[in-house]
């Protein structure tokens, strides 16, 4: 078995990536696609990874598979070892928090477009105040909000 310095020299970004996804996550184990998804690993690599991890016992396959919602079969679920915990401790240079779930990233992209529009709003009736107190002529308004 490889030490954790070889470990350490031969990690490179993707191994990195899903090592940081299996710490960060709230869950202890993530499927293949959520990995896939989280660390834009391309999918044909990401098992070649997973497997490269599986070898230095760093990661295990759950007995379980789980259905991910895009048809075909069910996924692989993975987990860190306590060797994995270990390397990534001793390791691993991580941010406080890199994971993102698909959920925050759904949340963010809603909140975004509740301040999008509330800026719109906002927008509407500064110009609308302007024209009122005559800052603004109504044709220049019309400028500003085709803008």
């Amino acid at each position: 078995m490889e030490d954790f310095e070889t470990i350490a020299h031969s990690l490179g970004e993707p191994r990195r990536g899903i090592l940081i996804a299996l710490v960060e996550t709230d869950k202890e184990t993530l499927n293949t696609a959520q990995l896939r998804d989280h660390e834009l690993v391309p999918r044909g690599s990401t098992i070649h990874h997973l497997e490269r991890l599986m070898d230095w016992e760093l990661v295990e396959e759950a007995d379980q598979r789980a259905y991910h919602g895009r048809g075909g079969l069910d996924a692989r679920i993975w987990k860190l070892t306590e060797r994995g915990k270990s390397f990534f401790t001793e390791h691993v240079d991580a941010p406080a928090s890199t994971f993102v779930s698909p959920e925050e990233v759904a949340d963010l992209g809603e909140r975004m477009n509740k301040v999008e529009d509330d800026m719109e709003s906002m927008k509407r009736l500064l110009v609308k105040l302007a024209v009122n107190t005559g800052e603004v002529s109504k044709e220049q308004a019309e400028e500003i909000l085709a803008n």
